[in-house]
C-alpha cells in the first residue's frame, strides 16, 4: 500500500485506527491478560494465548492509554512468576503506559 498507493495511505491509516478500537478497546484487556495467564491446555487454546500476547504487545508498542485504566492489574500479573510470558508482557505494558502519561507510575512506599 505505501508503495503502490501513497495517496490513499493517509486515508486508509485513519480507517484501520479508528475501525481498531472496535474490534479491541481498553475493556478487552483484563480479557487478553487472563487469556494469556490461564495456561493452554489444547492446540486451539494455545493459538488465542499466542494470538493475545501478540495484540497486548501490540497494544504496547502502539497504544499504551489501553493500559491506564488497567496498571493496578498489571502490578498484580508482574508477580505471576510462574508465567514468564505474562510477566514480560505487563512489564511491557507498564513501561509504554508510564512512558505516556508518568502520573499513574506506581510509587513505592
Amino acid at each position: 500500500m505505501e508503495q503502490s498507493h501513497t495517496d490513499l495511505l493517509d486515508c486508509v491509516n485513519v480507517l484501520i485506527d479508528n475501525g481498531a478500537f472496535n474490534i479491541v478497546n481498553s475493556t478487552s484487556v483484563t480479557t487478553l491478560l487472563r487469556t494469556v495467564q490461564t495456561p493452554p491446555n489444547n492446540d486451539r487454546r494455545d493459538d488465542f494465548t499466542r494470538v493475545a500476547a501478540r495484540l497486548l504487545n501490540l497494544l504496547s508498542k502502539e497504544c499504551p492509554p489501553m493500559y491506564i485504566a488497567h496498571v493496578p492489574e498489571l502490578l498484580v500479573m508482574i508477580g505471576q512468576q510462574k508465567n514468564e510470558k505474562l510477566v514480560e508482557i505487563s512489564l511491557q505494558a507498564l513501561a509504554s503506559v508510564c512512558k505516556y502519561q508518568p502520573s499513574v507510575a506506581p510509587k513505592d512506599g
